[in-house]
């Protein structure tokens, strides 16, 4: 069943070519249709988080958000070793390696996921790939659709960040500050919302911030050009990653 394609990976990782690192806590796969020139999954292996909503993983447990972090990190380290052995920068590039991975490669979630096993996207935003082919796929990843890794940490105090919407009585409670209330900012979760906020939003550049509207058409060309302006590939051969 697709909503399960991930559970063969995390009960035989060995037997599965897209496995690239595995161990008894998580994987870290490379994804099968992906939306970038780089785009790995992290699936922590836990039967307790495997089915949970992105928002309940670590409602409460600051310790299992360190933990899975330092996979986060490690498949970022990843995707540089790749792209160090596959691209260069241009000449004229303005980026090094070290602003290009904290810049363009962003770790999250999708608040309604299409896959029942919880997993961490860790995705170059270059979004040079056959595999998006519509204007959902890449606002699936660069709207309030994708979560930020970083926004799922839980508050390591008595006061834990609500995944759901507000309430009416915290809507008019006005008792706190600006920066509380901000930080406090609920996510969304409801999949109506999400599905119209990736079918409404205009098409924006990740590296300029040009907006497209809906000209997905527009945009995916754009994308090459800004790709091939600070990217070229290295004489490599890529089998190796196919």
């Amino acid at each position: 069943m697709f909503r399960h394609a991930f559970q063969p990976y995390i009960d035989d990782p060995p037997a599965h070519k897209a496995v690239l690192f595995h161990d008894e806590t998580a994987l870290i796969v490379r994804d099968a249709y992906p939306k970038s020139k780089f785009h790995y999954l992290v699936i922590p292996r836990s039967k307790k988080i495997t089915h949970k909503h992105p928002f309940d993983v670590f409602k409460n447990n600051p310790t299992l958000y360190d933990i899975i972090a330092t996979y986060v990190e490690k498949a970022k380290d990843m995707i540089m070793e790749e792209m160090q052995l596959t691209q260069q920068f241009a000449s004229d590039s303005p980026m090094t390696n070290a602003e290009y991975r904290a810049r363009f490669i962003r770790a999250g979630v999708h608040a309604a996921p299409s896959l029942a096993n919880f997993h961490i996207h860790v995705i170059s935003q270059d979004f040079e790939s056959p595999c998006l082919k519509h204007k959902k796929h890449y606002n699936s990843f660069t709207t309030e659709f994708f979560v930020s890794y970083d926004d799922l940490e839980p508050f390591e105090n008595t006061s834990f960040r609500d995944y759901g919407y507000a309430s009416d009585s915290d809507a008019g409670d006005d008792s706190s500050d600006a920066s509380d209330s901000e930080a406090n900012q609920p996510l969304i979760r409801d999949p109506h919302i999400l599905n119209n906020i990736i079918r409404e939003s205009p098409l924006v550049c990740t590296y300029c911030g040009v907006s497209f509207g809906s000209g997905f058409s527009r945009l995916k060309s754009h994308l090459a050009l800004e790709y091939a302006k600070h990217f070229r590939s290295c004489p490599t051969d890529q089998s190796r990653f196919a």
